[in-house]
Protein backbone atom coordinates (compact mmCIF):
# COMPACT_ATOMS: atom_id res chain seq x y z
CA UNK A 1 0.00 0.00 0.00
CA UNK A 2 1.65 3.18 -1.03
CA UNK A 3 1.32 5.68 1.01
CA UNK A 4 1.57 9.53 0.79
CA UNK A 5 3.43 11.96 2.62
CA UNK A 6 1.61 15.16 2.72
CA UNK A 7 3.09 18.57 3.85
CA UNK A 8 0.78 21.25 5.07
CA UNK A 9 1.98 24.59 4.46
CA UNK A 10 0.34 27.68 6.72
CA UNK A 11 1.29 31.09 5.22
CA UNK A 12 0.13 34.43 7.67
CA UNK A 13 -0.61 37.57 6.47
CA UNK A 14 1.78 39.96 7.20
CA UNK A 15 -0.93 41.98 8.99
CA UNK A 16 -1.68 39.14 10.88
CA UNK A 17 2.34 38.76 12.07
CA UNK A 18 2.18 42.22 13.46
CA UNK A 19 -0.78 41.95 15.27
CA UNK A 20 0.71 38.67 17.04
CA UNK A 21 3.87 40.50 17.60
CA UNK A 22 1.76 43.38 19.29
CA UNK A 23 0.06 40.61 21.24
CA UNK A 24 3.18 39.18 22.24
CA UNK A 25 5.07 42.33 23.11
CA UNK A 26 1.60 43.80 25.21
CA UNK A 27 1.55 40.01 26.68
CA UNK A 28 5.35 40.61 28.51
CA UNK A 29 4.90 44.74 29.25
CA UNK A 30 2.85 45.82 32.20
CA UNK A 31 -0.24 47.64 30.97
CA UNK A 32 0.79 50.59 33.24
CA UNK A 33 3.56 51.41 31.14
CA UNK A 34 1.09 51.88 27.65
CA UNK A 35 -1.34 53.88 29.94
CA UNK A 36 -1.26 57.88 28.82
CA UNK A 37 -3.59 59.57 32.15
CA UNK A 38 -2.32 60.19 35.64
CA UNK A 39 -4.73 60.36 38.39
CA UNK A 40 -4.14 63.04 40.86
CA UNK A 41 -6.15 62.70 44.32
CA UNK A 42 -6.48 65.64 47.05
CA UNK A 43 -6.87 64.95 50.76
CA UNK A 44 -9.02 67.68 50.79
CA UNK A 45 -9.78 70.73 49.22
CA UNK A 46 -7.86 73.25 51.30
CA UNK A 47 -6.03 76.25 49.46
CA UNK A 48 -2.54 75.24 49.76
CA UNK A 49 -3.49 71.65 48.35
CA UNK A 50 -5.35 73.45 45.68
CA UNK A 51 -2.15 75.94 44.54
CA UNK A 52 0.19 72.62 44.68
CA UNK A 53 -2.70 71.37 42.13
CA UNK A 54 -2.48 74.27 40.01
CA UNK A 55 0.99 74.25 39.75
CA UNK A 56 1.28 70.23 38.33
CA UNK A 57 -1.40 70.86 36.34
CA UNK A 58 0.09 73.84 34.36
CA UNK A 59 3.64 71.90 33.95
CA UNK A 60 2.49 68.17 32.72
CA UNK A 61 1.40 67.52 29.37
CA UNK A 62 -0.16 64.38 30.45
CA UNK A 63 -3.91 64.01 30.37
CA UNK A 64 -4.76 64.34 33.89
CA UNK A 65 -7.79 63.56 35.82
CA UNK A 66 -8.42 65.17 39.79
CA UNK A 67 -9.98 63.46 42.08
CA UNK A 68 -11.18 64.47 45.36
CA UNK A 69 -10.98 62.09 48.96
CA UNK A 70 -13.29 65.59 50.46
CA UNK A 71 -11.27 64.24 53.98
CA UNK A 72 -13.30 61.24 53.41
CA UNK A 73 -11.16 58.18 54.10
CA UNK A 74 -14.48 55.89 53.09
CA UNK A 75 -14.21 57.70 49.97
CA UNK A 76 -10.33 57.64 49.74
CA UNK A 77 -10.73 53.40 49.59
CA UNK A 78 -13.44 53.65 46.98
CA UNK A 79 -10.79 55.73 45.06
CA UNK A 80 -8.42 53.92 45.24
CA UNK A 81 -9.80 50.59 44.62
CA UNK A 82 -11.56 51.35 41.55
CA UNK A 83 -7.71 52.84 40.02
CA UNK A 84 -6.93 50.54 36.90
CA UNK A 85 -3.45 50.27 35.87
CA UNK A 86 -4.87 49.46 32.69
CA UNK A 87 -5.44 53.35 31.73
CA UNK A 88 -3.40 54.98 34.60
CA UNK A 89 0.10 55.26 34.35
CA UNK A 90 0.91 56.98 37.65
CA UNK A 91 -1.10 58.31 40.82
CA UNK A 92 -0.70 61.26 42.05
CA UNK A 93 -1.52 62.53 45.73
CA UNK A 94 -2.02 65.67 47.43
CA UNK A 95 -1.88 65.78 50.89
CA UNK A 96 -1.23 63.14 53.89
CA UNK A 97 -4.23 61.62 54.34
CA UNK A 98 -4.26 60.66 50.08
CA UNK A 99 -0.63 59.47 50.78
CA UNK A 100 -1.61 56.84 53.52
CA UNK A 101 -4.74 55.75 51.51
CA UNK A 102 -2.74 55.16 48.60
CA UNK A 103 0.12 53.66 50.44
CA UNK A 104 -2.25 51.42 52.00
CA UNK A 105 -5.29 50.14 49.00
CA UNK A 106 -3.83 51.04 45.65
CA UNK A 107 -2.37 48.40 44.07
CA UNK A 108 1.20 48.04 41.68
CA UNK A 109 0.71 51.67 40.10
CA UNK A 110 3.74 54.00 40.83
CA UNK A 111 2.60 56.56 43.04
CA UNK A 112 4.44 60.43 43.48
CA UNK A 113 3.09 61.91 46.52
CA UNK A 114 3.32 65.65 47.20
CA UNK A 115 2.55 68.35 50.44
CA UNK A 116 3.42 65.94 53.39
CA UNK A 117 5.48 66.91 55.96
CA UNK A 118 7.12 63.45 56.46
CA UNK A 119 8.52 60.79 54.01
CA UNK A 120 5.75 58.25 54.26
CA UNK A 121 6.31 54.46 54.62
CA UNK A 122 5.63 52.74 51.27
CA UNK A 123 6.34 49.46 50.76
CA UNK A 124 5.82 46.79 47.65
CA UNK A 125 5.31 50.21 45.92
CA UNK A 126 7.22 52.10 43.48
CA UNK A 127 7.45 55.62 44.60
CA UNK A 128 8.81 59.43 44.74
CA UNK A 129 7.85 62.15 46.48
CA UNK A 130 8.22 66.21 47.05
CA UNK A 131 7.86 66.95 50.97
CA UNK A 132 6.30 70.67 51.73
CA UNK A 133 8.63 71.56 55.20
CA UNK A 134 11.33 73.32 55.51
CA UNK A 135 14.14 71.86 56.83
CA UNK A 136 14.64 72.23 61.11
CA UNK A 137 18.63 73.24 59.99
CA UNK A 138 17.23 76.03 57.06
CA UNK A 139 14.89 77.21 59.66
CA UNK A 140 17.52 77.86 62.44
CA UNK A 141 20.02 78.77 60.21
CA UNK A 142 17.29 81.59 58.31
CA UNK A 143 16.71 82.80 62.42
CA UNK A 144 20.07 83.30 62.80
CA UNK A 145 20.90 85.20 59.95
CA UNK A 146 17.71 87.55 60.73
CA UNK A 147 18.62 88.18 64.57
CA UNK A 148 22.73 87.60 64.79
CA UNK A 149 22.67 89.59 67.81
CA UNK A 150 19.99 87.89 69.97
CA UNK A 151 20.96 86.31 73.40
CA UNK A 152 18.50 83.20 72.88
CA UNK A 153 15.89 81.07 70.78
CA UNK A 154 12.34 80.05 72.92
CA UNK A 155 10.21 77.23 71.61
CA UNK A 156 7.38 75.69 73.03
CA UNK A 157 6.74 71.99 72.26
CA UNK A 158 4.94 68.77 73.67
CA UNK A 159 7.24 66.13 74.33
CA UNK A 160 5.46 63.32 73.11
CA UNK A 161 5.11 64.89 69.31
CA UNK A 162 8.40 66.57 69.60
CA UNK A 163 11.31 65.51 71.73
CA UNK A 164 12.93 64.30 69.12
CA UNK A 165 12.94 68.03 66.64
CA UNK A 166 14.04 69.69 69.92
CA UNK A 167 17.15 67.05 70.43
CA UNK A 168 18.34 67.90 66.97
CA UNK A 169 17.65 71.63 67.41
CA UNK A 170 19.68 71.53 70.45
CA UNK A 171 22.49 70.45 67.97
CA UNK A 172 21.51 72.41 65.44
CA UNK A 173 22.11 75.56 67.63
CA UNK A 174 24.90 74.75 69.52
CA UNK A 175 27.21 74.32 66.09
CA UNK A 176 25.44 77.73 65.14
CA UNK A 177 26.65 79.04 68.25
CA UNK A 178 23.54 80.17 69.74
CA UNK A 179 21.16 79.20 72.48
CA UNK A 180 18.10 77.40 72.84
CA UNK A 181 15.55 77.83 75.57
CA UNK A 182 12.89 74.73 74.62
CA UNK A 183 9.79 74.94 77.44
CA UNK A 184 7.44 71.36 77.22
CA UNK A 185 3.89 71.45 77.79
CA UNK A 186 0.99 68.59 77.71
CA UNK A 187 -1.40 70.48 76.34
CA UNK A 188 -3.06 74.09 75.20
CA UNK A 189 -3.59 75.03 78.46
CA UNK A 190 -0.07 74.66 79.74
CA UNK A 191 0.84 77.30 77.58
CA UNK A 192 0.25 80.45 79.28
CA UNK A 193 2.53 79.50 81.72
CA UNK A 194 5.11 78.09 80.11
CA UNK A 195 5.19 81.28 77.83
CA UNK A 196 6.17 82.96 81.65
CA UNK A 197 9.38 81.70 81.03
CA UNK A 198 10.25 83.13 77.75
CA UNK A 199 10.32 86.78 77.78
CA UNK A 200 12.83 89.32 76.50
CA UNK A 201 14.93 88.92 79.69
CA UNK A 202 15.61 85.37 79.08
CA UNK A 203 15.57 85.44 74.92
CA UNK A 204 15.91 87.27 71.90
CA UNK A 205 13.26 85.45 69.46
CA UNK A 206 10.71 83.39 69.47
CA UNK A 207 10.33 80.17 67.23
CA UNK A 208 7.27 77.72 66.31
CA UNK A 209 7.81 74.28 65.13
CA UNK A 210 5.14 71.80 63.72
CA UNK A 211 3.76 70.41 66.56
CA UNK A 212 0.95 69.00 67.47
CA UNK A 213 -0.07 71.10 70.55
CA UNK A 214 1.85 73.99 69.92
CA UNK A 215 0.20 74.25 66.40
CA UNK A 216 -3.17 74.36 66.85
CA UNK A 217 -4.94 77.78 66.18
CA UNK A 218 -5.64 78.84 70.25
CA UNK A 219 -1.85 78.01 70.76
CA UNK A 220 -0.76 79.98 68.01
CA UNK A 221 -2.63 82.57 68.69
CA UNK A 222 -1.36 82.68 72.61
CA UNK A 223 1.90 82.82 70.79
CA UNK A 224 1.71 85.58 69.05
CA UNK A 225 -0.01 87.44 71.68
CA UNK A 226 3.06 87.21 73.73
CA UNK A 227 5.53 87.90 71.19
CA UNK A 228 3.56 91.38 70.88
CA UNK A 229 3.44 92.05 74.21
CA UNK A 230 7.14 90.99 74.90
CA UNK A 231 7.96 92.60 71.58
CA UNK A 232 9.44 89.56 70.20
CA UNK A 233 10.29 89.02 66.99
CA UNK A 234 8.17 85.76 66.13
CA UNK A 235 9.44 83.30 63.26
CA UNK A 236 6.10 81.58 62.90
CA UNK A 237 5.25 78.38 60.27
CA UNK A 238 2.92 80.23 57.79
CA UNK A 239 2.02 82.96 55.80
CA UNK A 240 -1.61 83.26 57.65
CA UNK A 241 0.16 83.55 61.14
CA UNK A 242 2.32 86.42 60.09
CA UNK A 243 -0.77 88.18 58.66
CA UNK A 244 -2.24 87.44 62.16
CA UNK A 245 0.40 89.41 63.51
CA UNK A 246 2.97 87.26 64.12
CA UNK A 247 6.35 89.02 62.37
CA UNK A 248 7.81 86.54 60.01
CA UNK A 249 6.90 82.86 58.86
CA UNK A 250 9.87 80.56 56.78
CA UNK A 251 7.49 78.55 54.15
CA UNK A 252 7.22 76.98 50.97
CA UNK A 253 5.88 78.22 47.49
CA UNK A 254 2.99 75.70 47.05
CA UNK A 255 2.24 75.69 43.46
CA UNK A 256 6.07 75.52 42.77
CA UNK A 257 5.66 72.29 45.02
CA UNK A 258 3.17 71.14 42.58
CA UNK A 259 5.73 71.79 39.96
CA UNK A 260 8.20 70.24 41.16
CA UNK A 261 5.90 67.08 41.22
CA UNK A 262 4.87 67.29 37.97
CA UNK A 263 8.61 67.43 37.01
CA UNK A 264 9.35 64.68 39.48
CA UNK A 265 6.56 62.67 37.85
CA UNK A 266 8.18 62.86 34.43
CA UNK A 267 11.01 61.77 35.99
CA UNK A 268 8.96 58.80 37.16
CA UNK A 269 7.15 57.79 34.02
CA UNK A 270 10.52 57.79 32.80
CA UNK A 271 12.83 55.44 34.90
CA UNK A 272 10.10 53.93 37.00
CA UNK A 273 12.18 54.23 40.28
CA UNK A 274 12.02 54.86 43.60
CA UNK A 275 13.63 57.37 45.46
CA UNK A 276 14.14 59.62 48.85
CA UNK A 277 11.81 62.21 48.93
CA UNK A 278 12.88 65.60 47.58
CA UNK A 279 13.37 68.66 49.65
CA UNK A 280 11.04 72.02 48.60
CA UNK A 281 13.14 73.87 46.00
CA UNK A 282 11.67 77.32 46.86
CA UNK A 283 11.44 79.07 49.65
CA UNK A 284 9.38 82.14 50.77
CA UNK A 285 10.10 84.50 53.91
CA UNK A 286 7.01 86.43 54.66
CA UNK A 287 7.29 89.52 56.80
CA UNK A 288 4.65 91.52 58.81
CA UNK A 289 5.72 95.12 58.27
CA UNK A 290 3.43 96.48 60.89
CA UNK A 291 4.85 94.41 63.37
CA UNK A 292 7.70 95.04 62.39
CA UNK A 293 7.56 98.68 63.04
CA UNK A 294 5.72 98.08 66.35
CA UNK A 295 8.54 96.26 67.73
CA UNK A 296 11.35 98.62 66.04
CA UNK A 297 12.50 96.68 63.90
CA UNK A 298 14.82 97.90 61.35
CA UNK A 299 15.32 96.60 57.86
CA UNK A 300 16.37 93.18 58.22
CA UNK A 301 19.84 91.30 56.62
CA UNK A 302 19.10 89.74 53.06
CA UNK A 303 18.94 86.02 52.69
CA UNK A 304 20.58 84.74 49.65
CA UNK A 305 18.17 82.28 47.53
CA UNK A 306 15.21 82.81 49.52
CA UNK A 307 12.49 85.41 48.21
CA UNK A 308 10.55 87.82 50.60
CA UNK A 309 7.32 89.09 50.70
CA UNK A 310 6.47 91.97 53.11
CA UNK A 311 3.61 93.23 53.54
Amino acid sequence: MLIKKITVRTFLHPKRVFLYMLMVLFSIVPASVWAEKIVVVLSRALLPYEQAWEGFKLNTSMKVEKLDMQGDAAKGEKIMSGISGDSVALVVTIGSEATMMAGKYLGAIPMVYTMVLEQPKITGKINRGVLMRVKLKKQLETLNKLFPDNKGIGVIYNLHYSGATINEARKITKALNAYLLPIAVENVSDIPSALKKITRKEIGVLWSIVDATVAKPEAVKMLIQHALKEKLPFLALSRYHVKAGALAALSVDYQDIGAQTAHLSKKMLADGTSQPAEEPRKLILFINKETQKKMDIGNLPELKGIQVIAK
